[in-house]
């Protein structure tokens, strides 16, 4: 993975400014979930992957049951709060799930630090059930917060719209849209938190992330490892499983 200081996510979405891109990434987050809402609400699992705590709470109102897989760097705290941790640190490329045991992943500060976008991808396939959602959100190459390394956006591998399609669909995902936000530069905070959220509301093409909603072909079919059925913890596995609990909770 890029070297990308462990604090350095934890800390940004401390920060007013961190408040704000997660208000405002968020917003075109709920354009796809919202379209997305189905009646089997309470058999729904979803993931958050890379460093996604921060965006977990959308993720609950559109998803019975709800885990985080973080990569291992970032700084580890348990998840929910107060509540039993549903958060494991994993292996980017050999997630401790079994096959087809997800009905959503989003991905965020995941897919530009990896070492290997492309296993990376199959693993996700791998997990996903047929005609599951993936939804990634990525540095935009010609946004100018790929540019910013006191932001996590200006880490890692940024992306155009037309290599992240490319990318996506050769590792068995139909991409559905592309949207972008962040449009203006993470300038002076006080001038951005006045006037990010209007600005966000006007046609535009150079956001500083891209928003991506795919679907997993499943008449793509994959080569499987043999290391991705080497579940290394059971009780990690068992996290994708939902419990009644859960499943009151949720409602």
């Amino acid at each position: 993975m890029d070297s990308l200081d462990e604090n350095i996510l934890f800390q940004f979405y401390r920060s007013p400014l961190g408040k704000t891109v997660r208000r405002l990434v968020t917003r075109q987050l709920e354009k796809i979930y919202t379209v997305g809402t189905s009646s089997d609400h309470d058999t729904r699992v979803s993931a958050g992957i890379g460093y996604a705590r921060p965006y977990m709470k959308l993720l609950s109102r559109h998803s019975g049951h709800q885990i985080v897989l973080q990569f291992s760097g970032y700084h580890l705290r348990s998840w929910p709060k107060g509540k039993p941790s549903r958060l494991a640190e994993v292996d980017d490329t050999n997630m401790p799930l079994l096959s087809s045991s997800l009905n959503d992943v989003l991905m965020i500060h995941g897919l530009e630090v990896s070492v290997s976008p492309a296993a990376l991808l199959d693993e996700i396939w791998r997990l996903l059930k047929g005609s599951g959602r993936l939804t990634v959100v990525i540095p935009h190459r010609r946004g100018l917060w790929s540019s910013q390394e006191h932001t996590p956006f200006g880490h890692g591998q940024p992306f155009s719209q037309r290599q992240i399609k490319h990318l996506l669909e050769d590792h068995g995902f139909h991409v559905h849209s592309i949207r972008s936000a962040l449009v203006l530069p993470p300038i002076a905070p006080s001038i951005y938190l006045r006037t990010a959220p209007l600005v966000e509301h006007l046609p535009h093409t150079f956001g500083g992330v891209l928003v991506v909603e795919a679907e997993k072909m499943i008449y793509s079919v994959r080569p499987l490892t043999r290391k991705a059925w080497q579940l290394r913890s059971k009780a990690v596995a068992n996290l994708a499983k939902p419990s009644p609990k859960s499943r009151h909770e949720a409602k």
